[in-house]
């Protein structure tokens, strides 16, 4: 595994953490290590199965 995957595994574990609290959107994407919207969400699809706010809703309801 690259140092990359690494930072992309801890930078989705941060977005996921953080979509577990109450915040205003983009705060997750921010926060994560992510500047550009439609590459966090590109990503967190791809490896979480689900786009952000799917997941928000998800763990929330």
């Amino acid at each position: 595994m690259s140092w990359g995957t690494d930072l992309l595994r801890a930078r989705l574990m941060r977005a996921m953490a953080l979509l577990t609290l109450p915040a205003p959107s983009g705060g997750d994407r921010g926060d994560s290590g992510f500047t550009d919207v439609s590459a966090f969400a590109r990503a967190f699809g791809q490896n979480c199965g689900e786009s952000p706010s799917a997941y928000r809703v998800r763990l929330t309801a």
